[in-house]
């Protein structure tokens, strides 16, 4: 018999209960480590779900950063369309005007047009250095980008589909159609 203390008073420990206590004490660790084995597994499945959402909401933050940043700078690089727009009609009434000019640059209204004329020329440069461009539109192939076919005329030897008249003015605002020409086209 085993002994634990050396006196007289001795417990004994029977050999069979101390197998049961071992087997009790291995079934609660192996119960405690199931335990935390199941527990463990779920917590890395929230955190790796949670993982995957921030990496969503990052992603998300980025794009709309970059949609806003894109937008920014469309919306600043067209800026002066509605400006613009508004003084095609301007340029096309002194068109119109200056074109009811005739040789004779002595009489009144000649005198009067040559004011016109300035004016024009300065309201050209002016479009021009906000990159405002008219549209080419005589004797090339109708686009319907560019051009806006208000009539169609039988021309002998001209090709089907060829812009003969500019009868309004297009223009190009930045590589942008802000108008586009209105044209008489052949048949």
């Amino acid at each position: 018999m085993f002994s634990i203390f050396s006196s007289s008073a001795a417990m004994y420990i029977d050999p069979a209960a101390t197998t049961y206590i071992i087997q009790i004490g291995a079934a609660a660790v192996i119960a405690i480590g199931t335990f935390v084995g199941i527990y463990w597994s779920k917590v890395k499945r929230a955190f790796k779900k949670k993982e995957e959402e921030v990496l969503i909401a990052k992603a998300d933050l980025i794009n709309y950063r970059k949609r806003k940043d894109e937008e920014v700078v469309r919306m600043l690089k067209f800026c002066n369309e509605d400006l613009i727009k508004q003084m095609l009609p301007v340029l096309d009434n002194f068109e119109r005007a200056i074109k009811l000019d005739d040789n004779n640059l002595e009489d009144e209204v000649s005198k009067f047009l040559e004011g016109f004329k300035m004016i024009y020329c300065n309201m050209q440069n002016i479009m021009g250095s906000f990159e405002v461009k008219p549209i080419d539109g005589t004797n090339i192939p109708f686009d319907p980008v560019y051009h806006n076919a208000i009539l169609v005329e039988k021309v002998e030897g001209v090709e089907p589909g060829v812009v003969i008249e500019v009868l309004q003015k297009g223009y190009i605002y930045k590589d942008k159609v802000i108008r586009p020409a209105m044209v008489k086209v052949s048949e």
